[in-house]
């Protein structure tokens, strides 16, 4: 590995803002930093791992319990759900696709006085047909600025239409989920749990012991207000058309293999969706763009 993430540092790498590593568990990873923050992002997986916008705490949560290796999620950061979100209806296909466990390639990498960005791209191989029978290619940009601002497009290189649903789906490191509510959602209609009723959301939401909430909530913004460290992280996103929040609680939290027992506590995601029912057809030689964009904001 060494060979290859030295020929990534010569051909990609910017000395004091780009860089190419190991990671302690033996997995390639690339770092972005510049006067606004600090960002890693695993190469397997294509996934973002750690976001520190420059005087805050990590914003993203990592589970101590993950595995990080190849073959299985990485739980933390935010990891990207595609083709499928949620399950794929045969019990042999991976639960929220397959692009979370694949080996992305760095495609390119830039950056100015304001921004470092690194984009990756991930493309139809004869693994991936045997889970999902069609040719597509996968890019996604990932921008460190004042922001954090991840766009992922979708092409279809097949001669036959594919559908989709997918999601950006980050899992935020709060203090303590007693003292954390959603802002933004006031008015939005949201399913919860199994329960397929649609209520409305009055006020802003705050999490229990156990929350799963689906939102109908198109091309939104919302903050994800934490008391106790003072701070708002402002969730933005396009293109996608539901928004889930969820929290384990203790009682699930000690069935997840790859999740501490008590890690619920400092945890929190907030994802954009586009959700099966609602999954879009990519014509060939066509493409869609979703994208989110994370802020931190001192309260």
């Amino acid at each position: 590995m060494m060979s290859d993430l030295h020929e990534m540092n010569r051909k990609f790498g910017a000395t004091g803002r780009i860089a190419f590593r190991e990671s302690p568990c033996g997995l390639p990873e690339a770092v972005l930093v510049n006067t606004h923050g600090h960002c890693e992002i695993s190469l397997y997986g294509g996934q973002v791992l750690n976001y520190r916008p420059m005087g805050h705490a990590p914003t993203l949560f990592n589970s101590r319990a993950s595995a990080h290796e190849r073959g299985k999620r990485i739980f933390g950061g935010i990891p990207l759900c595609w083709p499928w979100f949620g399950e794929a209806g045969e019990p042999e296909l991976p639960r929220h696709g397959f692009a979370r466990l694949s080996q992305w390639e760095v495609l390119s990498t830039t950056y100015d006085s304001s921004t470092s960005e690194i984009t990756l791209g991930l493309i139809y191989s004869d693994q991936t047909l045997t889970l999902w029978p069609h040719r597509f290619e996968l890019v996604q940009r990932i921008a460190l600025s004042d922001n954090l601002t991840i766009e992922v497009s979708s092409y279809n290189r097949d001669k036959h239409p594919f559908r989709i649903s997918q999601s950006i789906h980050p899992y935020f490191k709060v203090r303590d989920i007693a003292g954390v509510a959603v802002h933004g959602l006031d008015g939005h209609t949201y399913t919860e749990g199994a329960d397929k009723e649609d209520k409305v959301l009055r006020g802003n939401l705050t999490i229990d012991e156990f929350k799963y909430a689906l939102f109908d909530a198109p091309d939104h913004a919302v903050a994800i207000r934490d008391t106790a460290l003072r701070r708002d992280i402002l969730l933005k996103y396009h293109d996608m058309q539901h928004l889930v929040v969820w929290n384990p609680g203790r009682e699930q939290a000690v069935a997840i293999p790859d999740f501490g027992d008590d890690e619920y506590t400092g945890m929190l995601t907030v994802a954009p969706v586009m959700i099966p029912q609602q999954a879009v057809t990519v014509q060939p030689g066509e493409m869609i763009t979703v994208g989110a964009t994370l802020q931190a904001v001192l309260t």
